[in-house]
């Protein structure tokens, strides 16, 4: 997928096409010969003109082309989003944008003016309204703003949504209307769930793969987000969100596969040993990833579930730990232990101040013994 600047909607690309005489081949070949010339190109301003150059060719080409510019689009400025709006409400689009990935990355000033990212977030809103061919969504900075007066599509094709600094409010009334989304990120978050309840129909789309990162889940807002996607979700992610772990297991414990818990540590409430016993009853995890410097490793002592795949990060005495684990016979069903080592270190670095190296042979032995496949990542 190519990506376009948002500098590509100063340009009006809704005038007649040019007739002229041109290779009569199917719109499919076209792409595809756009698509691959493309992917040597280095100048970035070079494809834009080549593909505006493209629109003015001839009706067939037009098409294509258009589809191209329009496939992804990151908008970052203020007047990138008017003018993107004013090209879509034009005669030739009709006030439907063909966009398949919006990306809206603001780049305010060090102190913006409230009416500027009041603007910019109103603009968004509308911009996304005329897009029902979405496939994928990204809103930084909370400045996703939607309301229930707006006109929105059903957006069968939108599978991916991905928010950070969201006031979950602001999208609520967005959320109904991806009836389809399989993907949901989000990153520093929050909402508040009696408001949401009282003002907003819940949404119905059923996950596959959640990803939340140091955003505050109560019980009422897991509920509200998540209900309809208990039986769905397989792949579940959490970096720090300490002790709200335990309400989202609680909505789709049942159906989570994959779990993979990133700084999770609340040294006031001791969340990790909390966190460790409420995923303990997931019968039906597979695969699990711990990392962080002061997961506890006797605490996966009973888990419940047969895993397939173990994976940790190796500080310290982790590898020890570990080899004690898989010294008492933990996970008969265990195929692979993954080591997820940091850039520019190695495997040498697995017993940096856990004493001495020879842990590392043991643990490579152990593996051999019980027919555990060892992955250095």
């Amino acid at each position: 997928m190519i990506e376009m600047s948002d500098k590509f909607s100063l340009v009006e690309t809704s005038q007649d096409p040019i007739i002229s005489p041109s290779p009569h081949l199917p719109a499919e070949i076209l792409s595809l010969i756009l698509s691959r010339s493309f992917r040597t190109t280095h100048s970035f301003r070079d494809v834009i003109d080549v593909l505006l150059s493209c629109c003015l060719v001839s009706k067939a080409w037009c098409g294509p082309a258009r589809e191209m510019l329009y496939r992804s689009i990151p908008l970052s400025q203020l007047e990138s989003l008017c003018l993107l709006l004013r090209t879509v409400r034009s005669e030739s689009f009709g006030g439907l944008c063909p966009a398949l990935a919006l990306h809206f990355r603001p780049l305010f000033p060090e102190f913006p003016l409230k009416k500027e990212i009041r603007k910019f977030a109103t603009l968004a809103g509308e911009i996304v309204v005329c897009c029902p061919k979405l496939l994928y969504l990204t809103g930084d900075c909370g400045l996703l703003h939607f309301t229930s007066t707006m006109s929105h599509p059903r957006y069968p094709f939108l599978t991916g949504l991905k928010v950070y600094g969201q006031d979950l409010e602001l999208l609520a009334p967005l959320l109904p209307h991806l009836c389809n989304l399989k993907t949901f990120e989000m990153l520093e978050s929050y909402g508040d769930s009696d408001m949401l309840d009282d003002c907003f129909e819940p949404p119905s789309f059923k996950l596959s793969k959640l990803s939340i990162s140091q955003t505050e889940l109560s019980p009422g807002l897991c509920k509200w987000l998540f209900a309809s996607s208990s039986e769905s979700v397989e792949s579940l992610k959490v970096q720090e969100v300490g002790s709200n772990l335990q309400p989202l297991i609680e909505v789709m414990g049942g159906s989570v596969r994959e779990l993979h818990i990133k700084g999770m540590v609340d040294h006031e409430t001791d969340s990790d040993s909390e966190a460790i016993k409420v995923i303990s009853g997931l019968a039906g995890l597979r695969r699990l990833r711990i990392d962080g410097w002061d997961f506890k490793t006797e605490h996966l002592l009973n888990l419940q579930s047969s895993l397939e795949t173990f994976a940790f990060s190796p500080y310290g005495a982790r590898v020890r730990d570990v080899q004690t684990l898989l010294r008492s016979g933990w996970q008969p069903s265990l195929q692979s232990l993954d080591l997820h080592v940091e850039p520019f270190s190695s495997v040498k670095s697995w017993e940096l101040g856990s004493g001495s190296r020879g842990w590392q042979d043991e643990l490579t032995q152990t593996c051999a013994a019980r027919g555990i496949q060892l992955n250095e990542i």
